[in-house]
């Protein structure tokens, strides 16, 4: 395994189109990992059903999903404040990772997906390497989440595919399924693309919302930062959160939540684990930023370190500064930014992901006052969130086994206009 580091390499292995840098057997061993597709069947995602969410996911596309996504993110925060007064202890990786798992679901695939398998599709994120690792006792226990939420998968396609589950579909569901209908494809390779497509589309999202609460609450002056910079939007901007809910997509990319975006941005740096792997299939070579060239030989196979890329910024690379994006826009400096990857490859959920990550930050820091400890009952200390000083593991454990606890209660700074609460049944159990 060859490892990129050198900026201009990285780009070029991202942008590559000629092919010789390929991805072909990559997403075979993913697939097979996470769902246990065909290698032939493995092809879809790359040729078909990631260039078609190209335009699904795009910002003219948003506006046949933010609505019921804004709607239910609302929804699971209402829910919380009403549980916030009987009970005040949560666990920070399943407040967020349940709410945006659901929102974004009910917002793609609509009100009949099933939510409850947000604790499978958990369980095989957190467990995503010793799948790949093919060895039994490593990935035994992933095993049962996964051929759980398979066949409830397999029930939301089969009843989506009647007349009555049709017209329940929104537009997005609607084209993915008429994908996956192909006759050549089996049932067990359908319902294994379409939990490919699930694990793709939250796997980043889930883990970058972790983070970004955990930084923020341990940060409490950059929190009281960004919860200001909301009040102060909201206020002028929105008379009450139903006017929010309805505000079309590229709304919160506004100069009003300038600052929650650098937040945002920031905290994807930090966090991003991404490290695209491409296969060498004939020789070739890549330049450097020296303007000197790398041989790559047929068989070997090439990452672009996109952590190290981000860590690569010069002004305290391993602390989070949420301003970070918002100087380096008002003085023109570059901060390294790549979490999306580049090229014919970027992540096409990325504009999804960061009105999701908004809106879902909104919503809480002006409907809730948190606070966070560990496990062990101790107050959250900065050693847990530096970055690199840290080691990958560290910081993976914490957030799939160690975890945070949050305390909770309802928001008493302000009372806040409520919207008109649909309370639909979000997702079959």
């Amino acid at each position: 395994m060859i490892v990129i580091c050198d900026d201009v390499a990285i780009q070029g292995v991202l942008r590559d189109k000629s092919r010789i840098l390929s991805t072909t057997i990559i997403h075979e061993d993913v697939s097979a990992a996470i769902s246990n597709v065909s290698p032939t069947a493995s092809r879809y995602l790359p040729d078909i059903l990631l260039p078609m969410s190209g335009d699904l996911l795009s910002m003219t596309g948003l506006v046949h999903i933010i609505p019921a996504l804004n709607r239910s993110l609302y929804n699971y925060v209402e829910r919380i404040k009403l549980s916030a007064n009987s009970r005040s202890n949560f666990l920070l990786s399943t407040f967020v990772g349940e709410a945006i798992y659901s929102a974004v679901s009910v917002g793609v695939f609509g009100d009949n997906y099933p939510v409850s398998t947000f604790f499978d599709f958990e369980s095989i994120d957190a467990n995503f390497a010793n799948l790949l690792s093919g060895i039994p006792f490593l990935s035994r226990s992933s095993k049962s989440p996964r051929s759980h939420i398979l066949a409830k998968v397999g029930e939301y396609i089969d009843d989506a595919r009647t007349p009555r589950g049709m017209s329940a579909l929104p537009d997005p569901a609607k084209k993915l399924l008429a994908i996956l209908s192909d006759p050549s494809l089996s049932k067990k390779d359908r319902d294994g693309l379409f939990v490919m497509y699930i694990w793709g589309l939250h796997s980043s999202n889930v883990r970058a919302a972790f983070w970004l609460f955990a930084y923020l609450l341990n940060d409490p002056a950059t929190l009281r930062l960004v919860r200001d910079e909301i009040d102060q939007t909201l206020s002028r901007d929105f008379p009450d959160f139903e006017s929010l809910l309805n505000a079309p997509p590229g709304v919160l990319d506004g100069p009003g939540f300038a600052y929650l975006t650098s937040a945002v941005k920031e905290a994807l740096r930090m966090s991003s684990v991404i490290t695209p792997v491409r296969e060498v299939v004939e020789d070739t070579f890549i330049t450097l930023s020296t303007g000197e060239t790398m041989p790559l030989r047929k068989g070997e196979f090439v990452t672009a370190n996109l952590p190290m890329y981000h860590y690569s910024e010069s002004d305290s690379p391993c602390n989070f500064k949420a301003d970070r994006y918002l100087v380096g826009e008002k003085s023109g400096k570059k901060v390294p930014y790549m979490p999306w990857g580049s090229g014919e490859h970027v992540c096409k959920g990325r504009f999804l992901a960061m009105h999701t990550l908004k809106m879902f930050t909104i919503m809480i820091l002006r409907s809730l006052d948190l606070s966070a400890v560990t496990k062990t009952g101790q107050p959250l200390t900065s050693p847990y969130l530096q970055g690199y000083e840290t080691t990958f593991m560290q910081r993976w454990q914490m957030r799939t086994q160690t975890g945070l606890s949050l305390y909770i209660r309802p928001s008493l700074r302000s009372q806040v206009p409520q919207a008109s609460q649909v309370l639909s049944d979000e997702g079959k159990q």
